[in-house]
């Protein structure tokens, strides 16, 4: 019979898996292994380059002929553990079990390239870990080489050397150029920017008055609107009392248009959209509604915090 080794992206998710995985029967035996998150990392710059060290415009950009992994110093027993199992060659083929997403694909792969394993992988698919999802994901194992794993797998690396080359080399010239750390990264940078730019535009909003003409009618009131424009704030005080002088003192009502809608219930929260409510009842940080909601996860309480919730979310936190 094969063998596989199963790795997940935590303990928890381990255990779960774990846990269902006795009650199945396969058609291969499985051992168990878990990351603690990412447990490899992109080499430092000077790790390419001594002279990489500087922090010098001249060396400008860096951009390494390959780009290499080392191993996480606070992850050093866990990749030596893996690696060690791996090194028993009883292994068929191995089970990513990693979180089903881009970067569940970038943990894995960038530990299997550092490893140098060679061993064919199959993906385990799945954001629940109720107990029939797992059984699911056992029975549906996706091969490496499907189309779709193939390309989240590549987006991932791609995105994770974009991140070093913008990251690492725009922090430099900034910092160098302004004298002062600055730190440059894809998502960091333009969103405090939009920051920055809805700031700005606060701080010099400069109030215009304007004017409106509203008609009393029988049961409702009636705002004036210019009949070409469509515009109803109307500049100056004089303006607004000459077109008030035009209008009839009788007013018709020439056409009612109805309209039916549906609205359906809220859909379940997002891990923004809890964190929003989670400050605006609970005076909760970002920081502090994703540790919690963790805390949940890992009881099993709420599903995987990064992807949906319970609309009972809120009651359980407070």
């Amino acid at each position: 019979m094969k063998k596989a080794l199963l790795i997940a992206e935590k303990p928890s998710l381990m255990r779960d898996i774990q846990k269902v995985y006795k009650t199945m029967q396969l058609p291969f035996k499985v051992d168990f292994a878990s990351f603690v998150g990412h447990v490899v990392e992109l080499k430092e710059p000077h790790e390419y380059n001594p002279k990489w060290k500087k922090w010098d415009l001249q060396l400008l950009p860096m951009i390494p002929d390959k780009y290499e992994f080392r191993i996480k110093r606070s992850a050093y027993k866990v990749y030596k553990d893996i690696e060690q199992m791996l090194k028993t060659n009883q292994y068929d083929f191995i089970i990513n079990a990693c979180d089903a997403g881009m970067e569940g694909e970038n943990i894995f792969y960038s530990f299997y390239k550092k490893v140098g394993c060679r061993l064919p992988v199959k993906r385990f698919w799945t954001s629940q870990t109720t107990d029939r999802a797992i059984r699911d994901a056992f029975n549906n194992l996706i091969d490496e080489n499907n189309l779709l794993i193939k390309n989240l797998r590549n987006a991932a690396m791609y995105r994770a050397v974009f991140d070093w080359l913008i990251g690492l080399n725009l922090t430099r010239a900034a910092t160098v150029k302004s004298g002062r750390i600055i730190k440059v990264g894809r998502v960091m940078t333009p969103t405090l920017a939009i920051v920055v730019k809805r700031e700005l535009e606060i701080q010099q909003f400069k109030p215009v008055p304007y004017f409106q003409i509203e008609i009393e009618l029988d049961g409702f009131k009636a705002l004036w609107f210019h009949p070409k424009t469509k515009e109803n704030k109307i500049p100056t005080i004089e303006l607004a009392e000459q077109i008030q002088s035009m209008i009839l003192s009788e007013a018709k009502v020439l056409d009612i248009k109805t309209e039916r809608k549906s609205f359906y219930a809220p859909p379940l929260h997002s891990l923004l959209e809890l964190q929003k409510e989670a400050n605006k009842f609970y005076g909760f940080t970002s920081s502090e509604t994703l540790k919690i909601a963790q805390s949940l996860y890992e009881k099993k309480l709420i599903t995987y915090p990064r992807t949906l919730y319970t609309k009972k979310c809120m009651d359980i936190i407070s």
